[in-house]
C-alpha cells in the first residue's frame, strides 16, 4: 500500500489523536517516542548523544513542537465542515508532520548521523513554521483564503518524505466527499 494512503488510513480517517513524544529530551534525560502502531516504533535516545550530535538539541525542540501541532490539528479538525478547504489543508499538514516524525524515528533507528539530523531539521523547521501559522490562523477564525496553503511546503520536503502533494490532497478530500 502507498505510504500516503497508509498515513491517511491510520491517522486521518479514524481521527486518531495522540502525542507521539512521551519525553522531549529538553526537560528530561531522554527523547522518547512510545507510540507503537505498525508505523511508529518505540524510540529512545539519551540526551548525552547531543555531545556527539550537536544538531540533536534543535531536533528535539522541533519534534516536540511538531508533535504538539499534529495533536492540536487533530482536535481542531472536527470543528470545520467536511467540505471546508481549511479542514483538508489542516489534515494535509497533520499527515506531513506525522511523516516527519516517522522519518525521525527511522533516522534514530537506522542512520543516526549529524548530516541526517541537519537535513531533517531543515525540512522539519520549515514545516513547523507553516504549520504553526496555519493553526494560529485557523484558531482566530480567519477566512480560508488567508490561511497558508500547503504549497508553502517545498517540493524537496515532499520528495524527502516520499509524499506527493496532489495525491495527498486527493486522498484526504475523498474522505469528506462520501
Amino acid at each position: 500500500m502507498d505510504f500516503t494512503i497508509r498515513l491517511i488510513n491510520k491517522y486521518v480517517e479514524n481521527l486518531d489523536c495522540f502525542f507521539a513524544i512521551l519525553s522531549d529530551g529538553i526537560a528530561s534525560d531522554n527523547f522518547m517516542i512510545t507510540k507503537s502502531d505498525g508505523l511508529f516504533l518505540p524510540t529512545t535516545l539519551n540526551v548525552q548523544f547531543k555531545n556527539r550530535y550537536p544538531s540533536l538539541g534543535k531536533t528535539f525542540s522541533i519534534a516536540k513542537n511538531l508533535d504538539y501541532y499534529q495533536n492540536k490539528i487533530c482536535q481542531l479538525v472536527p470543528s470545520f465542515p467536511d467540505l471546508s478547504s481549511m479542514k483538508i489543508n489542516l489534515q494535509k499538514y497533520r499527515v506531513i508532520v506525522i511523516a516527519l516524525l516517522l522519518r525521525l524515528v527511522e533516522i534514530i533507528h537506522t542512520r543516526l548521523s549529524e548530516p541526517s539530523l541537519q537535513e531533517w531539521n531543515i525540512h522539519a523547521d520549515s514545516v513547523l513554521i507553516s504549520t504553526s501559522e496555519t493553526v494560529i490562523n485557523s484558531n482566530s477564525n480567519q477566512s480560508a483564503s488567508s490561511v497558508k496553503n500547503i504549497t508553502e511546503i517545498s517540493a524537496s520536503t515532499f520528495l524527502y518524505l516520499g509524499l506527493d502533494n496532489k495525491n495527498l490532497e486527493k486522498n484526504i478530500s475523498s474522505l469528506y466527499k462520501r
